[in-house]
């Protein structure tokens, strides 16, 4: 009788052998769709010393490319950069939770952003993950310039067409030079967002992934500095069930992202950066804790409580202050 294995009926994607890439010592820059977003949080609650996408969301590859290329080089916006819909101010280079009633504001924010990603490219050996979640790109008519985001500008605004392979492969290549000219140390991982962009039609969809996975197999081909996680290859097969998406049928649950971000860290972390990890995450994470009851000065000392714990363990650990300080300010 052949011998029943928990793994029979399940294709399972075994951690990459890149232990030790990822630590809390090495400043970390989240950059790309949403799914960046979701992972970028769990390593940010693990306290790791990270930025997620400065500019907000991003899907194509070449509005990711500009975003990393503004923050390397610290090219500031201004008022050239801002366009109105007559009701609000907004970026085509920034997502919409920049945008606002006031111009000012807009730039205020967007530099912000710029030079918090700026700090971690001056930083010694930066990781830069970048997940792609789209091929397809949107350009003004008036100057072709790719957009990152429509804002709901009218359709008659854009032209909407696919970016190629080689478009892409030499956009990165040129990106990842420029980088490393002022970074030597840096490293990248690319990775394809699983999320089902269904605009595209279901087919369509599937050109779009193909395509994201052709280009990034030859950019890290041609590039020493730069791998690749299989995100995409975990939901589509080891995750191959839709009680692993949500109500949408088209993003992952946070139990599928848990998942992946297990591996992620078992990929790219040593055993002793994962339990750092672990106990942070259990602590930071009492800091969105709910109070069940009416009892403020209660509530106010668990909060407290938590914040001593923090920074005993912050204490054990040489750099972790700076990092837990910014995620205190930032939660507040």
């Amino acid at each position: 009788m052949r011998e029943h294995t928990k793994d029979i009926f399940r294709t399972v994607v075994s951690p990459l052998s890149s232990r030790g890439m990822l630590h809390h010592g090495r400043p970390v820059l989240m950059l790309g769709s949403c799914f960046a977003d979701n992972i970028g949080a769990y390593l940010r609650d693990g306290l790791f010393d990270i930025e997620i996408n400065p500019f907000g969301t991003l899907y194509n590859p070449a509005s990711v490319a500009e975003s990393l290329s503004r923050m390397l080089f610290a090219k500031e916006f201004d008022a050239t950069d801002i366009v109105n819909d007559g009701h609000m101010y907004h970026s085509f280079s920034l997502h919409s939770k920049h945008s606002s009633v006031d111009p000012s504001r807009v730039i205020d924010n967007a530099n912000a952003a710029m030079w918090r990603g700026n700090r971690i490219l001056k930083k010694k050996a930066p990781l830069i993950v970048v997940t792609f979640g789209t091929v397809y790109v949107y350009r003004l008519l008036e100057n072709k310039k790719i957009v990152a985001n429509c804002h709901k500008f009218p359709a008659s605004t854009f032209e909407r067409q696919p970016l190629g392979v080689n478009d892409i492969v030499d956009i990165w290549c040129d990106v990842i030079s420029r980088v490393k000219s002022v970074c030597p140390e840096a490293e990248f991982v690319f990775t394809v967002s699983p999320v089902r962009h269904r605009a595209d039609g279901l087919h369509g969809n599937q050109l779009s992934k193909s395509a994201l996975l052709l280009a990034v197999d030859q950019i890290v081909s041609r590039n020493e500095c730069a791998g690749y996680f299989p995100s995409y290859e975990i939901m589509m097969d080891d995750l191959r069930d839709y009680r692993f998406y949500s109500a949408d049928m088209c993003h992952p649950t946070e139990t599928a992202v848990g998942y992946i971000y297990r591996i992620f860290t078992e990929s790219y972390c040593n055993q002793q950066t994962i339990l750092l990890a672990d106990d942070a995450s259990r602590l930071t994470r009492r800091l969105s804790h709910r109070p069940m009851t009416d009892d403020i000065a209660a509530h106010a000392e668990f909060h407290k409580e938590t914040i001593r714990l923090l920074h005993e363990l912050a204490s054990c650990h040489t750099g972790l202050d700076s990092t837990l300080d910014r995620y205190i300010n930032s939660s507040r």
